[in-house]
């Protein structure tokens, strides 16, 4: 399924006038921003505030859908993070007896519009014109979403794992700057001067938001038996995009453990698509091959352009092991960030 905030800055149309209420307050569809699968994501316009948001409509063919979209509302209201994406508002309407391929409800979701885009919008601009993030940049944002998965991962009394983490899943948005951190500076290095977004950002900071969480749950799945492995798997290959998937989801074992280790692997082929403009398993699928096997092989390799530090490169392939047990945990990811960038700040040194 296509990333459903892919066209965020490509919006075709600004002329619609239907309106839509979610809890009692009025919004006019200003246009579509992205659709896919099940559901429709379109900017709307407050009618009050005049304030623009995000209006995602979620089908559902029965029961077990609405409850599926239902749980994704409740982590987008309780989680309280700066790097994950809140719920406004949204409501539960009913179709009654719609005979549109049996649809039962519409679950509407009103969530804040980032008008720059996905990191994977920001990755195929840059790829156009031919540039590279610079390392500072991909430190800074690597350090916002690494946040966002510690929060999760450490959550009491139950932790959960997003599960379905990919440049897609990434939203990029601008605030004001009031710490002044130096980590901040020049993160536009890599932008050229004839791009409207190219004004150097001194006196904000880029932050990374995760969005859709419609593949979270639990972060620890005790597999007992081949058929608890069965449906993880299923689960696994109807909600976790194949090229960021984690290899203990491709063959899930009986009498094990799935843990929040998924989350740092593909966060791994997240931070290797910002550095190379594609995941670590694009040219596998291109060519036809086994995604599968690649990532569960290991079968990564870095590009021969590399312009990136031995360190940064080390990280990355850490949290790719094959092994979930000798990936970092994103408490330890973010301490390894942190020296790292401690190290390039002081000596100029590439060493964590």
């Amino acid at each position: 399924m296509m990333s459903l905030w892919s066209l965020f800055r490509n919006l075709s149309c600004l002329c619609s006038s239907e309106s839509v209420y979610v809890e009692n307050r009025k919004f006019v569809v200003r246009g579509r921003l992205g659709e896919g699968g099940f559901a429709v994501i379109d900017l709307v316009e407050d009618k009050h505030t005049k304030r623009f948001f995000a209006l995602k409509k979620i089908t559902c063919h029965s029961r077990a859908d609405e409850q599926q979209a239902l749980d994704e509302v409740s982590y987008m209201l309780k989680l309280k993070h700066p790097n994950l994406a809140p719920c406004e508002v949204h409501s539960v309407i009913s179709r009654g007896n719609s005979d549109d391929n049996m649809a039962t409800s519409d679950v509407l979701i009103v969530m804040p519009y980032y008008k720059r885009g996905s990191l994977m919008d920001e990755l195929d601009r840059l790829k156009e014109k031919h540039l590279r993030m610079n390392e500072k940049r991909i430190i800074h944002l690597l350090t916002g979403i690494c946040r966002a998965l510690n929060y999760l991962h450490t959550l009491k009394p139950l932790a959960l794992a997003h599960r379905d983490i990919k440049p897609h899943n990434v939203m990029l948005h601008y605030e004001i700057n009031n710490n002044n951190l130096n980590i901040n500076h020049n993160l536009n290095d890599d932008v050229t001067e004839d791009d409207p977004s190219s004004s150097r950002m001194t006196s904000h900071v880029e932050i990374p938001v995760l969005v859709d969480f419609g593949s979270m749950g639990p972060a620890r799945c005790e597999i007992k038996n081949s058929s608890d492995a069965r449906k993880l798997q299923e689960l696994a290959s109807e909600k976790c995009t194949m090229p960021y998937r984690a290899p203990e989801l491709f063959q899930v074992e009986p009498s094990s453990i799935v843990d929040e280790k998924i989350d740092i692997w593909s966060l791994g082929c997240t931070l290797y698509s910002m550095c190379f403009h594609e995941s670590p398993f694009e040219r596998v699928q291109q060519r036809g091959d086994s995604i599968a096997l690649a990532a569960m092989a290991g079968n990564i390799k870095i590009p021969e352009d590399n312009q990136y530090s031995v360190s940064l490169m080390n990280v990355m392939m850490m949290m790719m092991k094959v092994d979930p047990v000798e990936r970092p945990s994103s408490d330890e990811l973010l301490t390894m960030i942190v020296h790292h960038h401690h190290h390039r700040q002081g000596a100029g040194d590439d060493v964590l």
